[in-house]
């Protein structure tokens, strides 16, 4: 009965044993298989921007200081009381070209020039009187038949009587217009156009000679002192003055440009004193507004610093890029084909803050690189940023 039992349980576990192997065998051939999968594109993920040949125009900012194009002290140049003086004979008015500023009494003026042009009329009548004379010792030397000698001659003709009444009337002539002139000089006009802008003399002063009256400002024309670094220089015909004056000037005040005309009349020889940056000279014409039928928008003062823009040349088949993307040394990040890095060295025709002109060094098939490279390397692997998402998805 014992070895029955034991024969039983024998056969018990083998079929137990022979169910679980053939369970595992289904399980094991029943299981996913796992796929093989291509081992993914490794590089430095960077963005790409394209870039197309433009025009561009060449516009380069400016600092300058507005300064007197015209400024003229007027001084008398005969002495005399003030009785007169221009009705806003104060700082500031503005006074028009011909206009009466200041009056020096002109009655002892007037007076010599009186007293000269009668001596004048009196010597010019003795000599209409030596002329007669000598007339009628011509005639009577005739009658004589005489033949003298010829400093007798002379005299019996009066001819040094009259060269000394004609040297008197040379003489009175010059008189009379010098006192013509000093009466002239009494009246203190003004030259041209222009504001006051200081005066060291009041109705009822009396002034001398040579003394400071008042000193005047065109309002015609102001100048402007600009300063630009040398490298600009390039950008201008500096030796010719009329393609100078032809190009565009820009002002402006607290960013707001103003409507006024102004351009460049030449390039001052020395370089400005604090920056060591080249000084362009610019006119500016009608600096108040006076001349303007529109509604003026600004008030040019004298001493005060402006903005400006000169607009230069405009160069052809330019690349643009933002400043940012300009690299060290004058290189530009390009990824190539075959997806690496290449630094490229490129020819700056011009940059400022905001952007950066490029004339050589680059094309429009370039993919230009925007993403900064802590470590960029020649050749080092990169993977453009659109192609990185599509291979997440």
């Amino acid at each position: 009965m014992i070895a029955k039992k034991t024969i039983v349980n024998l056969t018990a576990s083998l079929v137990i044993i022979i169910i679980g192997v053939g369970a595992s065998k289904y399980l094991l051939s029943s299981a996913p298989q796992a796929q093989k999968q291509n081992r993914p594109q490794t590089g430095t993920i960077v963005e790409i921007m394209r870039v197309s040949p433009t025009s561009r125009e060449v516009i380069l900012p400016l600092i300058g200081t507005i300064e007197a194009a015209q400024k003229t002290t007027l001084s008398s140049k005969v002495s005399g009381k003030i009785i007169q003086t221009h009705p806003n004979f104060i700082l500031g008015s503005r006074v028009k070209k011909g206009e009466l500023l200041a009056q020096i009494d002109p009655i002892d003026y007037q007076a010599s020039v009186d007293e000269i042009k009668a001596k004048l009329l009196s010597a010019k009548a003795n000599e209409t009187i030596e002329m007669g004379q000598q007339e009628s010792a011509k005639k009577e030397l005739e009658l004589s038949g005489e033949k003298p000698t010829a400093l007798s001659r002379s005299l019996i003709l009066r001819e040094p009587q009259l060269a000394q009444v004609r040297a008197s009337i040379a003489q009175l002539e010059a008189s009379y217009l010098s006192a013509q002139n000093n009466l002239k000089e009494t009246s203190i006009k003004a030259p041209y156009d222009g504001v006051i802008v200081s005066k060291s003399a009041e109705l009822g002063a009396y002034v001398s000679a040579q003394s400071s009256l008042v000193e005047l400002v065109s309002t015609d024309t102001f100048w402007m002192s600009a300063t630009l670094p040398l490298g600009s220089l390039k950008f201008f015909d500096i030796d010719n003055t009329q393609t100078l004056s032809k190009i565009k000037v820009t002002l402006f005040a607290e960013g707001k440009s103003l409507h006024v005309k102004a351009h460049i009349i030449k390039l001052l020889p020395e370089l400005d004193s604090t920056t060591k940056q080249a000084k362009l000279l610019i006119s500016i014409e009608d600096p108040l507004g006076l001349k303007s039928t529109e509604k003026k928008n600004y008030a040019l003062l004298l001493g005060d610093t402006l903005e400006a823009q000169i607009h230069a040349n405009t160069y052809e088949n330019i690349i643009t890029l933002p400043a940012s993307l300009l690299r060290a040394n004058n290189t530009v990040w390009v990824m190539r084909e075959d997806n690496t890095l290449e630094i490229k060295p490129v020819e700056v025709l011009f940059k400022n803050a905001h952007e950066v002109l490029i004339q050589k060094g680059i094309s429009a098939n370039d993919k230009i690189i925007s993403t900064y490279l802590s470590a960029p390397v020649a050749g080092m692997k990169l993977l453009e940023l659109s192609m990185s998402k599509k291979k997440g998805k």
